[in-house]
């Protein structure tokens, strides 16, 4: 199994642009630092590392190139979010799962402006004022927000501003009403919605 030593010996690659250790419980926050001198990162995925939490997140802010981040089930907080605010080449970012971000940490991805794909399934602190810091994100084009109970008809409401919108994933959300869902007929580009 791939751990913290097996990532030490990774710090020779300095002009390594994608990395995936997904599913990796072996690594730690520690194994992460080592990876401070890979700046040329693109794509780091450290899904289902459950030991992974917010001292990380100061090592990955020194990624600048970062377009595609996959935190899912990390032990991320809202502090953690703060530290990567500064990634603002991102489109793509996983963070379901990471059940201790709450509505205000949402704010710390408002200048995330390029971001196409947002991922927060099972965020349970997450509801509709959470979703007002995401109106920033007009690129938008997958929010999934699987079994985030907290979302209601307004947070929809918001949600129906994202123009761009062509995906997406409300299942679980037992707060949403058949009313809030007619304001989805504002997403023209809509192809894919899950309900279930």
């Amino acid at each position: 199994l791939v751990d913290d030593h097996a990532l030490a010996t990774l710090r020779s690659h300095t002009a390594l642009e994608v990395l995936s250790v997904n599913n990796c419980p072996l690594i730690s926050n520690n194994g992460i630092a080592l990876l401070d001198n890979l700046t040329q990162l693109t794509m780091l995925d450290l899904g289902f590392c459950e030991r992974i939490g917010d001292a990380s997140c100061a090592t990955i802010a020194g990624f600048p190139h970062l377009a595609s981040l996959d935190l899912r089930m990390c032990k991320l907080t809202d502090a953690g979010l703060a530290k990567l605010s500064v990634l603002t080449d991102l489109q793509t970012l996983h963070l379901g799962t990471c059940e201790q971000i709450s509505s205000a940490g949402l704010r710390h991805l408002k200048d995330l402006t390029k971001l196409e794909v947002l991922q927060l399934d099972n965020c349970i602190e997450i509801d509709d004022d959470g979703l007002r810091w995401l109106e920033r994100l007009t690129l938008l084009r997958t929010l999934s927000l699987r079994r985030c109970k907290a979302i209601t008809d307004d947070g929809i409401r918001l949600i129906a501003n994202f123009s761009r919108l062509r995906s997406l994933h409300i299942s679980k959300c037992e707060r949403i009403t058949d009313d809030g869902l007619l304001n989805l007929t504002a997403l023209s580009d809509l192809q894919h919605l899950d309900l279930r």
